[in-house]
């Protein structure tokens, strides 16, 4: 049986799809998301077992899954599909890698009517022509101790929705005791996090035409202050993302804001020792903020158009209500198909687990994260998000952020 997987028609998976090739090689960045692609893979075998799907060794990294692929593009050993960071597919793209996506997704309604909405797909295009089809997203949020919380004074069932009161609860948690501190917040080693400071204020990360930075502003500055203020208001020690999860899960650590997908890494190693929440990013513009959608999304690189069917046919397996189950369940990220939202696949979930909910309530104010232009986008990328990083480690935010700026534009095209 094929699976024209993401469409659903009154709840019925449509019509086997008939004819495709049997054989299809995926790649993916990062070991770890091992545990989503075989299950996907394994899924779509059992429900066709006359293909085999073939997982390429992962990259380390989404920069490096990136650069992957283009040197394969070049050496002819391209595979089917590929699942690119969202920030990276820009690049794919302005190389000519990637098959456009639009003539197999048809009108805007159809893919609506595919769980696809139109927010989601945004993220995936470039100049206008869908690359991409999310697969496994996040957005930041908060993760906190409620008992720290509530220990400082704080409500653990109304977490601050701005700095202001989250600095002075993180001040109050950080005062508990010398082996307690009150926050951490990612930072680099990329710019997703200096985005989302960005982003809060409501600012866009260019100018509409593309060429000049369009945060070198008041929007800037607050977001590289606001990295400053969490090192002296907030107790945000320069410690490594490892150092602080490890801190969070030992219930030394009031508040940490990061990816929602680290919530089933928290809730197998926290157990029953404490309890712990989950919060929306605090925006500065609650009118026109929005937060950057971290994660990838699914490619199909294959020109051959005997073999673009069944590429496609397992995007939308993998980027579809069966294949979101699988991602949410394996991981923490977010659905990106509203299908699976429904009753028979996560809607109970949600309901009963609230701290995975949170990510999904911030799709309304979801932002692409955005791609720099130019053969430069990556080092832009790291260099934006070293920047802030020097800040959280002591430099500070008015003449680094200036710094930066003028790094940037060196390197724009």
């Amino acid at each position: 049986m094929r699976f024209a997987a993401a469409i659903v028609l009154g709840g019925a998976l449509a019509a086997p799809v008939a004819g495709l090739a049997d054989e299809l090689v995926v790649h993916f960045a990062s070991p770890w998301q091992i545990a989503l692609h075989q299950p996907i893979a394994d899924a779509y075998m059992a429900h066709n077992p006359d293909v085999t799907v073939t997982l390429r060794p992962p990259s380390q990294n989404y920069e490096d899954g990136a650069q992957t692929i283009v040197r394969q593009s070049i050496a002819g050993q391209l595979p089917d599909v590929t699942f690119a960071g969202l920030s990276r597919v820009r690049t794919l793209a302005e190389r000519d890698i990637p098959v456009p996506l639009d003539g197999y997704l048809g009108s805007l309604e159809a893919a609506v009517d595919m769980g696809y909405e139109p927010a989601i797909l945004d993220i995936g295009r470039v100049d206008d022509n869908l690359y991409a089809i999310p697969f496994a997203i996040s957005t930041p949020v908060a993760f906190f101790n409620r008992s720290l919380v509530e220990q400082a004074g704080g409500d653990p069932d109304a977490l601050p929705d701005n700095w202001d009161d989250i600095l002075e609860l993180a001040a109050n948690i950080d005062a508990l005791g010398d082996d307690i501190d009150g926050m951490w917040h990612r930072i680099g080693p990329d710019d997703w996090m200096a985005q989302t400071l960005i982003y809060s204020t409501g600012s866009p990360i260019m100018t509409p035409d593309e060429s000049d930075i369009a945060f070198d502003n008041e929007a800037g500055l607050y977001a590289a202050r606001m990295v400053e203020r969490f090192r002296e208001e907030g107790g945000r020690r320069p410690i490594p993302e490892d150092a602080a999860r490890q801190q969070f899960v030992a219930g030394q650590l009031g508040m940490f804001f990061g990816t929602t997908n680290l919530v089933k890494r928290f809730e197998e190693q926290i157990g029953d020792r404490f309890t712990f929440g989950t919060a929306p990013y605090p925006l500065e513009d609650r009118a026109a903020g929005g937060v950057p959608v971290g994660g990838n999304a699914a490619v199909m690189l294959t020109r051959d158009p005997d073999q673009q069917p069944l590429a496609w046919d397992y995007i939308q397996f993998a980027t579809g209500p069966q294949g979101q189950e699988i991602v949410v369940l394996n991981s923490g990220y977010m659905a990106a198909n509203r299908l699976a939202l429904d009753p028979q696949f996560l809607g109970a979930f949600y309901d009963e687990n609230p701290n995975w909910r949170t990510s999904v309530t911030q799709l309304p104010i979801a932002r692409p994260w955005f791609a720099w232009p130019g053969d430069n986008g990556v080092r832009i990328t790291q260099t934006l998000g070293s920047g802030f990083e020097r800040i959280a480690q002591g430099e500070p935010a008015d003449a680094t952020f200036a710094d930066t700026v003028a790094e940037i534009r060196s390197m724009l095209p």
